[in-house]
């Protein structure tokens, strides 16, 4: 009897194991995801430059950065006009710093945390959510290596410029179409450039 209530408890305990393997398996495959929001598109005045060495000589920061939210959870700037009417709008998404490449500012120094903003909102109608984006600019996605450039926006923040090649995926396999079909043939020539030299 004691070997089979010792061989019942050595079951139990396997089981609980390979629930709990499973279970934190399950967790990790279960990567979280944004949900897809109907879009507004919005024209701006923005910089954009034709050579890598421009845009790198007018940025003040290039690093390789990772996102740690869901766009839905960043911290989304809105303003408006007395009537109502939104005036501008964007949004400071929080990033890992994996790798700086330049720092004129020393805005980073030994920071593993740093905040960036980019050109594109988000604002609540009634009962639903609206995204807002500059130039078909797409937000940088949970999870993902970017290289981005960034520029002081004299507020003590940086924002990203040259819009969707100031953020260039590290993997291009995962490039989405629609990050590059807003871009002219200078730009990805630009984009080339950025690969080539950074080793992406």
């Amino acid at each position: 009897m004691k070997h089979i209530k010792s061989v019942k408890a050595g079951l139990g305990a396997f089981c609980c194991g390979v629930i709990g393997i499973l279970s934190v398996y399950g967790y990790v495959q279960r990567k979280p995801i944004d949900t897809p929001l109907p879009v507004l598109q919005v024209h701006g005045d923005s910089i954009l430059y034709g050579t890598l060495s421009n845009l790198e000589q007018s940025a003040d920061i290039i690093a390789l950065v990772r996102p740690i939210g869901l766009f839905l959870d960043r911290e989304h700037v809105n303003t408006f006009y007395s009537d109502g009417t939104i005036q501008d709008f964007y949004t400071k998404s929080q990033v890992a710093v994996e790798k700086v490449f330049k720092d004129d500012r020393g805005a980073i120094g030994t920071k593993k945390i740093f905040t960036i903003i980019e050109p594109v909102g988000l604002v609540k109608q009634k009962d639903k959510k609206l995204k807002l984006q500059v130039e078909g600019y797409n937000e940088t996605e949970y999870g993902k290596s970017y290289l981005v450039f960034l520029k002081s926006n004299g507020m003590g923040g940086y924002s990203i410029i040259n819009m969707n090649n100031g953020k260039i995926l590290s993997n291009k396999l995962q490039e989405k179409a629609n990050d590059v079909e807003e871009v002219t043939s200078s730009g990805l020539k630009v984009r080339d450039e950025i690969r080539r030299k950074y080793k992406m």
